[in-house]
């Protein structure tokens, strides 16, 4: 999500974190990028993870889909604090390059807790899922901006 300052992410980051506690989310990274005027970036991870599940997230991505995750050497352009789980300093450096001197962009990567028990109904009743696909939906008339329809 693109921003024109930092603190604008406030309130999306304070909704998500209310989405977790209510478990229809789980927050896996939370991550802040601010392109300075100066051509420095300054980014800040946080998660809602506990270090075990970190750590299982991690070596699921990485037996998924063969990311190295959990590096936290960001080099000398990014000045970087918190911790990520599976977004990277490729992933910080490409979100720096796409927002504009003196901008910012929130960056969330998350599980939808909603549909796990009807993920366990579907699957485990012998259906088939034959296709999945999310549809963005971008300013059309009766949806208020971007919005995600699966």
């Amino acid at each position: 999500m693109g921003l024109d300052q930092a603190s604008r992410s406030d309130s999306v980051i304070g909704e998500l974190h209310s989405l977790h506690e209510k478990n229809v989310l789980r927050l896996i990274d939370i991550i802040v990028v601010v392109r300075n005027v100066d051509g420095t970036t300054t980014a800040e991870g946080r998660t809602e993870l506990t270090s075990s599940e970190a750590l299982q997230i991690q070596q699921f991505v990485s037996d998924a889909v063969g990311f190295q995750v959990g590096r936290q050497d960001f080099g000398a352009g990014v000045n970087w604090k918190g911790l990520s789980v599976v977004l990277g300093p490729e992933d910080v450096k490409f979100i720096a390059d796409m927002v504009e001197p003196g901008r910012a962009a929130l960056a969330v990567v998350f599980e939808h807790r909603w549909a796990i028990r009807l993920d366990d109904l579907i699957h485990g009743s012998g259906v088939k899922v034959m296709e999945d696909e999310v549809l963005w939906l971008q300013d059309r008339p009766g949806f208020g901006g971007d919005n995600a329809l699966a």
